[in-house]
């Protein structure tokens, strides 16, 4: 199986809530990867979120912000973990840490407007 096949194959177990098969789909992709993207790890740190495993996706998480500082991504799922555990002083350093670091037009970091009336 390829790398893409994995991701596909997991985004579609995680979309039919098949979560421990999704986490093996998407493990499966990184191990094949020479380079692997930080949204292999988004995946499978989401994937581990839903498996009640927040140990292993802030670990995935962490690991997305030292592939890449820049990506708001791993700042964004680590800190989202952090707060589920509690740690939520933690988790805003992360955030600081991130605005730091992320470039300038980061798609994954886009300010959105409410919806009117909210």
């Amino acid at each position: 199986m390829s790398i893409l096949e994995a991701q596909k194959l997991g985004r579609q177990l995680f979309g039919r809530k098949d979560y421990k098969a999704a986490l093996e789909a998407f493990t499966e992709a990184i191990e094949l990867s020479e380079e692997v993207d930080a949204g292999l790890f988004d995946n499978r740190a989401a994937t581990s979120e839903k498996l009640g495993d927040l140990t292993a996706a802030l670990r995935d998480g962490k690991a997305m912000i030292h592939l890449d500082k820049s990506d708001a991504r791993g700042y964004l799922r680590t800190a989202k973990i952090l707060q589920l555990m509690g740690k939520r002083d933690v988790a805003l350093g992360i955030y600081k840490y991130g605005l730091k670091h992320v470039r300038s037009g980061d798609p994954h970091c886009e300010v959105r407007a409410p919806a009117p009336g909210n």
